[in-house]
């Protein structure tokens, strides 16, 4: 999926994930755990995979992808977030006069109930709530919910998870978080065959800057030279092709430009913008142009060729008929330090190649000239034959016919020579008499 970006990105630096990449394992006093099979393929957690194996995303660090579209945020809470102790917070709730009178009327009151600590839920009165196990679904609720400004952007690291059945017969995970500062916040999880998106893992993300921001590549394929590579530019949305290196400089989150209407739902009629955070890996080459290549929910679709054709170039970029032209991507970069030192042993092995060819056929000129003479070594060594060769001198300048017809008279043995490719010697006891091709 292609989606534009606007020529001001929104960046979130990414600091703060793990400095080292994949599954770290804190051993249990209880039970020893199943071994973690994440592999860092996806960005957005799968809660399906935690039926699967309990323990699968045990020890990694996730995120709560910012709504990068501040200005016009359609909701103020998310659902799912608790605390064990939420009913005893709602048992905590006090009455504040605003008038004591013998008869109470309605205002005289309100019942105030306290808020809690940083990411634990405060109660709220028929507001806008995000589901965050779901995909964009709002509603109006009462009800403890966490404001969504002490969730979006902030990470946490997985402690555990746990399927429970409730009371309704259905199941849903509740995954034990634990953010930077040691506070242990309760997620629960309903829909567990579905992706929520809102939630990243953050290796995931780790994974890709560690591999590539900070490194240098050359954008191309050994494969063939048929293929030329473009880039998009960042803020231009045209492509430039990629004709120097190109050097990582960050990952980020990217800010749509305006509503992607595929990804826009209705609430209460009226049209909201709400596009998932797309993570970009940033290059620049070294005339300064810089591309943006976007990271999707899964891995397999960083690969997809996708052909440019002449009217998506850059004005002043030459298109040459001869090639095709692809939009790089994540397969097509091969680090520099690689690709010259490669470059440097093809060219090596062409040297020694070229050396060896011209070695022996300076050896066959010599043994030639020192067998037939000049003359006849000349007329071998380029292909020829001529009306008085032997048959062996033949054999030397066209190599071995594919047939021979052989005929013996009073005048001695006559030979036809036949190649495939259409030529034809005669041969009058063992010299040559004519020439057909």
């Amino acid at each position: 999926m292609k989606v534009k970006v606007s020529v001001v990105a929104f960046l979130i630096c990414i600091t703060g994930f793990a400095q080292t990449i994949g599954v770290r394992t804190i051993p249990s006093q209880e039970k020893e755990p199943v071994l973690p099979t994440y592999d860092t393929t996806t960005v957005f957690m799968d809660f399906g995979k935690l039926i699967e194996n309990p323990h699968y995303y045990d020890n990694q660090k996730i995120l709560i992808a910012p709504y990068l579209n501040s200005a016009s945020r359609p909701f103020n809470y998310y659902s799912g977030f608790y605390v064990k102790d939420s009913i005893e917070i709602a048992s905590r709730a006090d009455t504040v006069w605003i008038k004591k009178r013998k008869k109470v009327r309605e205002g005289d009151f309100k019942i105030v109930i306290p808020k809690t600590n940083v990411y634990y839920a405060e109660y709220v009165d028929n507001d806008v709530v995000r589901n965050i196990d779901t995909y964009l679904q709002l509603s109006r609720e009462c009800g403890f919910f966490t404001p969504h400004e002490q969730l979006e952007g902030k990470e946490f690291t997985v402690k555990c998870a746990n399927c429970i059945d409730n009371t309704s017969g259905a199941d849903y995970i509740s995954l034990e978080l634990i953010d930077e500062a040691g506070i242990t916040v309760f997620f629960n999880h309903d829909h567990l065959f579905n992706e929520s998106h809102p939630v990243m893992v953050t290796s995931f993300l780790e994974k890709y800057k560690s591999t590539y921001v900070g490194n240098s590549y050359h954008v191309g394929d050994f494969a063939t030279d048929k293929r030329l590579y473009a880039g998009k530019e960042f803020g231009t949305e045209k492509y430039r092709i990629l004709d120097t290196d190109v050097k990582c400089t960050e990952i980020s989150f990217l800010k749509p430009a305006k509503a992607d209407i595929s990804s826009s739902h209705y609430f209460e009629g009226t049209q909201y913008d709400f596009t998932n955070p797309i993570i970009g890996l940033f290059f620049k080459d070294e005339k300064g142009r810089e591309f943006c290549h976007e990271l999707n929910i899964s891995s397999h679709t960083y690969e997809v060729d996708n052909l440019v054709i002449s009217s998506e170039l850059a004005e002043g970029e030459q298109y040459d008929n001869s090639h095709w032209y692809y939009e790089f991507n994540l397969k097509h970069l091969i680090p520099s330090d690689e690709y010259y030192f490669t470059v440097e042993q093809r060219r090596l092995a062409e040297e020694k190649r070229i050396a060896e060819e011209q070695r022996q056929k300076a050896e066959r000129k010599a043994r030639l000239t020192k067998k037939y003479g000049k003359t006849y070594a000349d007329l071998i060594l380029q292909g020829k034959v001529r009306i008085g060769m032997t048959a062996e001198m033949c054999r030397e300048a066209w190599g071995t016919p594919d047939d021979i017809n052989r005929s013996s008279g009073s005048w001695g043995v006559h030979e036809q020579w036949c190649y495939d490719w259409g030529g034809y010697l005669y041969m009058e006891n063992g010299k040559l008499t004519s020439i057909q091709n």
